[in-house]
Formats: C-alpha cells, structure tokens, sequence
C-alpha cells in the first residue's frame, strides 16, 4: 500500500510540474544529429584531450572526464546579413549549420559545429567552451518564463560573433556571447526583466556603426559585444501576449487528472482504514 501510495504522490507531482515549450534540437535533422554524434563527437573529444588545446579540454577536466562527456542539444544558426531592415529578424537567414554541445552533468562545456553543404555533404568545423551559451539560454529562459512567453531563442552569428535572440511579444532582445574565453558579461545575470537586456534595434545600430567605421580587411573578425541595463528599462511597458481564441490551456486537463489521482489516494486510504478496522 505504501509503494501505491508513493506512485500516486509521484503521478500528481508529475502531473503539476512546468510543461517546457521549447526543445532546443527541435529543427535539427536526422542525419545532422548522426553525423554530429558519430563522427563530429569523437573528433572533438579526442581534440579536447590533446595537451596543446588545454584551453577547451581545461574546462572539463581530465581525459576520463572528457569521455563520460554527452551530445547535448543543437540549435540552428542564422546569420545577420547586416542589411538596412530596422528589425533584426528582419536581416536573419537560416544557415545549414547547426550549433552543438557536448555536456556535462546536463550543462554545456564545449561547442562545435556541424555544417550540410548544397550538395548535402556533411562536415565539422570549430571547437569552444559551451559554458558561456549555457549562461545565456539559462538567464535568457528565466526572462521569458517570467514575462510568460514561449522561450523559442534563435542562436545568430555575426563575423565571429554569437548572438541569442528572444522575441518578447514582437518586442526583440538580446544577448551577445563571447567566442573566446572571456566571460558572458556580468549584467546580463544581474537583469530582473527582459526590458533591462539590450534590444534588437541596439545591435543593429552597433552592427550599422562598425560597418561604416571599419577599415578594409579589418571588419570580419571584430568583436561586438553589448550589456544589459540592470535596474533601466528600455521599451514600452509588456503588453499582454495574444493568445488564439481556441487556445486551450494545458491547465484543463492537469487539474481534472490530478483530482482524479487524488481522489484515488484518498478512496485507497480509506479502504485500508476500513480493513483495519475489521
């Protein structure tokens, strides 16, 4: 009775738990997500191992540690074009790479890429620490739960730069993620809305400003970085999201199948009590 009761407890929590919206490898192809784990995986981890590349394979650890390591997600990537549209999703074009990780214990460590030419070859490209793109879709996520929207991020590149987009009920914000082993800048932890991140229009009048001001051949690999704006908010104030008018919220079936749970545990304790009693 008391395993029934445990599976009964487990059933309604189960039942109650946050429904996630977003699968991050939701886009990836089949034979991209083989080729990643067959052949790209084992090429980057012995690469990790090797003692000249200590800057990637340091932060995991040991060669052990880099074995037990798992194929995590993969997100599309899409590059800024840099274009003259005012909105930054405006000048997004769907690239056939798709971003990798190799994960720890859950969390991103290191990043590669696995990219399908036109003709549909497959090939594997870059090797850098996973722990800052980690930090961005945790800070990221949070955001949108709390401004109850769909966390769906979209991971831009521009030159060599990483950007995660998030679209807040059309209005667009920012992170901007180092390459290298510089940190994710420390604002973006400390924002307690998403109006405190950089906005879309910020990056594309950044990304405007250094392409009038670089010099030939010194553009490409450029870093562009901006930071948030703890405790100012930028923007108007949320608006509510629109949701469709046959929309049915996950809560009219949660609710029913929890009480029916509940009413189950309460029928069988008391039908233990009554045995008991007799």
């Amino acid at each position: 009775m008391k395993r029934i009761i445990s599976l009964m407890v487990a059933a309604v929590l189960t039942l109650l738990s946050p429904i996630s919206s977003f699968a991050l490898d939701a886009e990836v192809p089949e034979e991209v997500s083989s080729f990643a784990e067959l052949t790209a995986m084992p090429y980057v981890k012995n690469f990790m191992k090797n003692p000249e590349n200590r800057a990637i394979g340091s932060i995991v650890g040991s060669a052990e540690d880099v074995d037990e390591l798992t194929l995590g997600s993969g997100m599309r990537v899409y590059q800024i074009d840099g274009s003259d549209a005012a909105k930054l999703s405006d000048q997004l074009t769907p690239l056939d790479d798709w971003c990798f990780s190799l994960d720890a214990q859950g969390r991103k460590t290191a990043l590669f890429e696995v990219h399908r030419s036109e003709t549909g070859r497959l090939s594997h490209s870059g090797v850098q620490n996973g722990e800052n793109l980690e930090n961005a879709l945790e800070i990221m996520e949070r955001l949108a739960k709390s401004a109850g929207v769909a966390f769906e991020p979209k991971l831009c590149r521009f030159t060599e730069n990483f950007v995660l987009l998030q679209s807040f009920g059309g209005d667009e914000r920012v992170i901007t993620i180092p390459t290298d082993v510089q940190e994710l800048d420390r604002s973006y932890s400390e924002a307690a809305e998403y109006r405190e991140l950089p906005t879309g229009e910020e990056l594309v009048s950044a990304i405007n400003e250094q392409m009038n001001n670089a010099q030939p051949d010194s553009y490409g690999g450029a870093e562009l970085l901006l930071a948030a704006h703890p405790g100012v908010l930028t923007g108007d104030a949320p608006a509510a999201i629109p949701q469709p008018d046959n929309a049915v919220s996950p809560l009219v079936f949660i609710i029913p199948a929890a009480a029916v749970v509940i009413a189950a545990l309460i029928a069988a304790i008391v039908v233990k009590k009554k045995k008991a009693i007799r």
